[in-house]
């Protein structure tokens, strides 16, 4: 009987137990949740990301080494100290691109370690082309409420990330009393836009000072902005260019077109090869099994897009059959990134006028027209019948066109037609 009361007595000492801790538990939550509130409209956390984003680390510049490095010593690690981190910061391995950061709060050795990764480098600002506020190395803040949107390289990949994370461990202490309950590791790179030079060289070096429970990488889309999302896995990619040279300096088309093979035609066919005209991909070795049943349901209600100044989905593109959630997440995709074949800017279609600067350099000899130079953009004054180059050779239809156009120059045809000597319409 004793023995039973006491039994039946220590598990309701368990009870209240594991009922005062759940209770604690809640409190601290709600604590934090408190704090990130009020550090957020406070504006302390738009003034953290404010500093962080005027940092210039765009590492696919040459020159940003000493922002790569000021990221790190200047604005992370005493961010990261004032927490109770360690840390240390390390050169790259290659020994050109941008270092690496691991910053250390350990409290116990019986509790778990989280290691949380992020990059403090960014792609190129593209000043020019910036529309919202001062450019991109200020925060600009657009719209109110639901609307507000925050502007500024990095905001959204990836220092806005990793400055939550940075701010939410803060809260956490203040609410637990100094104490996280956990341990943390952080990883920083800046090099991450540049392909993450150095970065698998590292961490298999480091092996033993980044052991953790688990890991947290903020670095990847939210599905909207109305649903925090938490990736428990993520695909993989691989990279690599196809190039193909077929011959040295070119040919003109209008004497040698359809004699040469073309290397821009030859390569469009061979990702046609691998993926269709709807994205649908053709190499069987790059398809994925079957997508799981509980993968299927869990992808089953997840929406994309939406959002002001998202795309729209295109419904029939893909693997056919299945759903946005499983094209997006549980599936392979082959995605051109870049193409190009001969010179985009200045294409070569042989009869290329040319201004007095470089009339002794055009390969045809053209002389200088009212034309726009398509190599500096100036404008010679010869009006273009005064062009030896020009002499009835196209077609009448063509011709009567041509002079009814105010600005020749911007006149393109949409096929080939040869002309004496070689020469065809400019393009």
């Amino acid at each position: 009987m004793t023995d039973m009361t006491t039994d039946a007595t220590t598990g309701t000492k368990i009870a209240m137990n594991a009922s005062m801790s759940a209770s604690m538990n809640n409190t601290t939550r709600d604590t934090a949740l408190a704090g990130v509130s009020e550090h957020f409209d406070s504006g302390a956390f738009l003034r953290d990301l404010a500093r962080r984003v005027a940092i210039r680390t765009a590492s696919q510049d040459a020159d940003s080494g000493p922002a790569l490095h000021s990221y790190l010593a200047d604005e992370m690690a005493p961010s990261l100290a004032s927490l109770g981190f360690s840390h240390q910061i390390f050169p790259n391995p290659d020994g050109v691109h941008g270092p690496f950061l691991i910053a250390t709060r350990h409290e116990s050795d019986t509790l778990p370690t989280v290691l949380v990764y992020g990059h403090g480098d960014v792609t190129r600002g593209q000043d020019r082309s910036w529309t919202q506020g001062r450019g991109p190395w200020t925060v600009a803040v657009d719209g109110a409420g639901d609307n507000e949107r925050w502007c500024g390289r990095g905001t959204a990949d990836n220092k806005g990330q990793h400055s939550i994370n940075v701010a939410a461990l803060a809260q956490v202490l203040a609410a637990r009393g100094g104490h996280l309950g956990f341990n943390v590791k952080v990883l920083l790179e800046m090099g991450e836009e540049a392909g993450s030079p150095g970065l698998a060289e590292f961490c298999s070096a480091h092996a033993a000072e980044l052991k953790s429970d688990v890991l947290i990488a903020s670095d990847g889309p939210r599905l909207r902005r109305d649903r925090p999302t938490v990736f428990l896995g993520s695909r993989g990619v691989a990279n690599f260019d196809l190039t193909l040279t077929l011959r040295e300096g070119g040919h003109h088309s209008g004497n040698w077109g359809g004699l040469l093979r073309n290397p821009g035609t030859v390569l469009a066919n061979a990702i046609a090869s691998m993926v269709d005209a709807n994205g649908k991909i053709l190499v069987e070795t790059l398809r994925p099994p079957p997508i799981p049943a509980n993968v299927n349901a869990a992808l089953a209600d997840l929406q994309f897009g939406g959002d002001p100044g998202d795309p729209e989905v295109d419904a029939t593109w893909g693997e056919p059959g299945l759903t946005p959630g499983e094209r997006v997440i549980a599936w392979n995709t082959l995605e051109v990134l870049a193409y190009k074949t001969g010179n985009p800017d200045f294409p070569v279609n042989a009869w290329v006028r040319c201004c007095p600067t470089w009339a002794a350099a055009c390969p045809t000899a053209c002389s200088p027209t009212s034309w726009a130079c398509p190599r500096c953009g100036c404008r010679a004054a010869t009006p273009p019948a005064a062009s030896t180059r020009r002499m009835n050779t196209l077609p009448a239809a063509a011709e009567e066109d041509h002079k009814s156009q105010p600005h020749p120059h911007k006149r393109r045809f949409d096929r080939e037609t040869p002309m004496r000597g070689g020469c065809r319409p400019h393009r």
